[in-house]
C-alpha cells in the first residue's frame, strides 16, 4: 500500500495555511477569540500564533466577562498573564465575578 501524502517529507515541511497570511489578519482573528481562549489555547497553536497573541498590542482591551460567577479556578492566573502580556499598553480591562485585592493591585500596578 503506497503511503499517503500526508506522510510524505514534503507534506511535513509545508507550513499551515494560516501561518501564510499577513500578521494583521491573523490578529484581527485572534481577537474575535476571547481572552481566556487567547491565553490557554490560541497562543500554543504555532509560533505565529504565539508571537501575535504575545504582542502587547492585543492586550490593550482585556474582556473577561465571559468568566461567569463559578470562575475557573485558573482565571487569575489567565488575568496575570494577560496584564503582563500587555507589556504597560492596558487601557481598558473588564472582569465580573472573580478577582482578589491582590489581582487589581497588580492590574493597577503595571
Amino acid at each position: 500500500m503506497a503511503a499517503s501524502s500526508s506522510n510524505s517529507p514534503e507534506a511535513e515541511a509545508t507550513p499551515p495555511p494560516w501561518e501564510e497570511l499577513p500578521r494583521e489578519i491573523t490578529a484581527a482573528i485572534l481577537r474575535r477569540l476571547g481572552t481566556v481562549e487567547m491565553v490557554t489555547t490560541a497562543q500554543n497553536v504555532c509560533t505565529t500564533w504565539r508571537s501575535v497573541c504575545r504582542n502587547p498590542s492585543m492586550w490593550q482591551c482585556i474582556d473577561m466577562r465571559s468568566i461567569t460567577y463559578e470562575a475557573p479556578p485558573n482565571s487569575e492566573m489567565v488575568c496575570y498573564d494577560a496584564v503582563d502580556w500587555s507589556n504597560g499598553e492596558l487601557t481598558d480591562i473588564r472582569i465580573d465575578f472573580f478577582g482578589t485585592d491582590d489581582l487589581l493591585l497588580y492590574i493597577s500596578e503595571r
